[in-house]
């Protein structure tokens, strides 16, 4: 049976010392967890709804997840890829400053991703309804992106390219220069006219 964790400082007894897990552990409906600067990785740990994690700041990438809904990952600032990622319904993932590449990221309804100012192609993406992704301010292309009802895209003022990207009705992307938003709206009217 999997251990659950319902604190904080049971989560970081638990470590070893390199950061990592040393067992496979469950976090509890709702917990909070503080104070996680030592935790290097994600292994061995499963979500629980509305579960809250702070102070992330020691995690190089994020890979092979599952997040539960409503969670939030804070201060996530050491990681530089998220890969095959499940990100739940409601959940949050804060300050992703120094991510440079996503792949294989799956975003349900009302995700949301925050702060990746470093990332420059945003590629290979589907975004459920009312997602968000911001802070995108290096940016430089958009390929192959799909966006459903109600999602957003901020902050992308350094793009020069967007090739293969279909919006649904109350998407935005904001921060777009001129010829880009001219491009934005020439790709609308060719899926309006495939549809």
């Amino acid at each position: 049976m999997i251990r659950q964790v319902f604190n904080s400082a049971e989560l970081i007894s638990l470590l070893d010392d390199n950061g990592r897990l040393q067992e496979p552990v469950t976090l509890v409906d709702g917990g909070i967890y503080t104070g996680l600067q030592a935790l290097t990785s994600l292994e061995n740990l499963t979500f629980a709804k509305d579960c809250r994690l702070y102070n992330l700041s020691s995690i190089p990438i994020l890979k092979d997840l599952t997040l539960a809904d409503d969670g939030l990952l804070h201060d996530l600032s050491a990681v530089t890829a998220i890969e095959n990622v499940m990100v739940a319904k409601g959940c949050a993932l804060w300050n992703l400053s120094a991510v440079t590449e996503i792949k294989s990221v799956t975003m349900s309804n009302d995700s949301r991703l925050w702060g990746l100012s470093s990332l420059l192609i945003l590629k290979d993406l589907v975004l459920a309804e009312h997602c968000c992704i911001d802070g995108l301010s290096s940016v430089t292309a958009i390929e192959n992106v799909t966006l459903a009802d109600g999602c957003g895209l901020w902050g992308l003022y350094s793009v020069t390219s967007i090739d293969r990207v279909t919006l649904a009705d109350g998407c935005g992307l904001w921060g777009l220069s001129a010829p880009m938003k001219k491009r934005l709206a020439d790709l609308r009217a060719a899926n309006t006219k495939e549809a």
